[in-house]
């Protein structure tokens, strides 16, 4: 029998990319670090790791900077924009062993250029404008870089000519190029004049092989799903799914075996499962969880909310009508798509039943996975699940009786089956916390920021390290937003170093790891 109640305020729900990153990556700005496995590896003393970021000492404003996880290792690499002003560094994406590419400003250099793409091997000498895509101070607007294997990487750039559409780059200047422009010619702005059309790749999403999917249109508000391996040839539309409007696809995640499910509209059925295997004919429709045109808002309203519990299989949320949006999984067929379990069984004040709200699903690597949800008593706490009803559970309460809850998010392997994570509770605000599935397993890491201030960023991201560390930015009250390290215990969490002398903050952010 359901339990009546007063609405839960929704604004908890977080969705979001990770950035991102691909959504093969919906674990919220969680990255693993692959060690090597040949035997010559194995039998070689371990390297520290290289890991470059974006901070701002104070001096050179953000700036790129690289750590092997040692204060003494932590050092400023290069100044893209001269001075203190910004360079607006992001997207930061590793290309292959030892390169990573950025998109940066450098908007003070004696000539100037807006948001492009650069280069870095983690040597200043190597640290430098890959392309100027579009010349002069405006830049090409880089988005959704992703790497694709074989040392290459997709991404989304904007030119007078050709507006926003699919690029590639293999690192050298020119292997830098359009793929294809997905929607050709130009229309007139009322306000700008003449423009380009864009075909607005986005959600750019590694499938293997060098391929990927992601949305675009060819003609206005016509987006559907494409597919691309690097070439104007291999770029197409990979179904018409709603000829009419454009099916809206969104929330890639690779399964792992040459197949891609996502959320797309069909115009008489509202936004469903679909899967495909990059063919026309073998993209379609799962199930139609909510018959109509109401749909089952796959994946949630927000993003986020659909991630890969295993090869093979996905847990996500969806909606029905007698159940409110709730955990399903699905290994990309009708029979192997159903409800996981209906975490919250009450019902809304108006009668309608109520719903968990799933959300920050991280995998565990071992079948399983965390991930945030309310079951009415406990507003967005941390769960666990295998993909069976009896097997999702509530982990721990961390903040009882809130109504908000503790929203667990953040999470980040760091071995022997443990996650930090960043969590909330009254006493103590948004702290750091580690879990490995039980509720035993977890507890506070520890309080930076003593009392109830808050020492985590309220979207945290970490890079693990590979040696049973992550680094992290947190702020103890004292010192701002600086760069620290933990072993998931609270002597080895630490300050790795004071980049923003003072109480200054040099806000670490965008930890790519070079894998050299």
């Amino acid at each position: 029998m359901r339990s009546t109640r007063t609405s839960r305020r929704r604004f908890a729900r977080v969705g979001g990319l990770l950035g991102a990153t691909s959504l093969a990556a919906f674990v919220c700005g969680a990255v693993a670090v692959r060690a090597e496995d040949d035997a010559e590896a194995a039998k070689a003393k371990p390297k520290k790791p290289s890991i470059v970021f974006a901070a701002d000492d104070g001096v050179h404003g953000p700036a790129m900077w690289i750590t092997d996880g040692t204060p003494s290792g932590t050092k400023f690499l290069a100044d893209i924009n001269p001075g203190p002003g910004r360079a607006d560094i992001n997207q930061i994406a590793r290309l292959k062993k030892g390169v990573v590419i950025f998109s940066a400003k450098d908007f003070d250099a004696p000539a100037p250029h807006g948001d492009e793409l650069w280069i870095t091997d983690g040597t200043p000498k190597g640290t430098k404008l890959l392309k100027d895509i579009e010349p002069g101070p405006i830049g090409s607007n880089i988005g959704w870089l992703t790497p694709v294997g074989g040392g290459k990487a997709m991404f989304k750039a904007d030119t007078t000519v050709e507006g926003g559409e699919l690029w590639i780059t293999d690192g050298t200047s020119k292997g830098t190029r359009l793929v294809k422009d997905i929607f050709p010619g130009r229309y007139i702005d009322p306000l700008a004049g003449e423009r380009a059309n864009s075909g607005t790749p986005w959600q750019i999403t590694a499938i293997g092989g060098g391929s990927a999917i992601f949305r675009a249109q060819a003609a206005m508000n016509d987006t559907e799903a494409w597919v691309s391996d690097g070439t104007p040839e291999g770029t197409k539309l990979l179904k018409a799914i709603n000829p009419t409007g454009g099916s809206g696809a969104r929330d890639f995640v690779a399964l792992g075996d040459g197949r891609t499910t996502f959320s797309a509209t069909d115009g008489a059925n509202g936004g469903e499962l679909y899967v495909t295997d990059g063919t026309t004919s073998g993209t379609k429709l799962v199930k139609d969880i909510n018959p109509g045109s109401g749909g089952s808002s796959v994946g949630g309203l927000f993003f986020g909310e659909m991630g890969l519990l295993k090869k093979g299989r996905i847990v996500f949320s969806a909606f029905t009508p007698d159940k409110g949006a709730e955990l399903w999984t699905s290994d990309g067929t009708a029979n192997g798509t159903k409800l996981v379990k209906e975490i919250d069984d009450g019902l809304e004040s108006w009668g309608d039943p109520a719903s968990s709200d799933v959300q920050n699903i991280a995998a565990m690597g071992d079948g399983r996975a965390l991930f945030a949800a309310s079951d009415g008593g406990q507003n967005f706490e941390l769960w666990i699940t295998d993909g069976k009803g009896k097997g999702t559970k509530l982990v721990k309460d961390i903040n009882p009786g809130s109504a908000v809850g503790s929203g667990p998010k953040g999470f980040a392997p760091i071995g022997k089956g443990r996650f930090l994570f960043a969590a909330t509770d009254a006493a103590r605000g948004r702290e750091l916390w580690v879990t490995d599935g039980t509720s035993k397993g977890t507890k506070l890491v520890k309080d930076i920021a003593p009392g109830a201030a808050s020492g985590m960023a309220s979207t945290p991201r970490f890079l693990p390290l590979g040696d049973g560390r992550a680094i992290f930015a947190a702020d103890d009250g004292a010192k701002g937003l600086e760069l620290w390290v933990s072993d998931g215990a609270a002597k080895g969490t630490k300050l790795l170093k004071d980049i923003n002398k003072g109480s200054g903050s040099s806000s670490p952010t965008s930890f790519t790891s070079l894998g050299d």
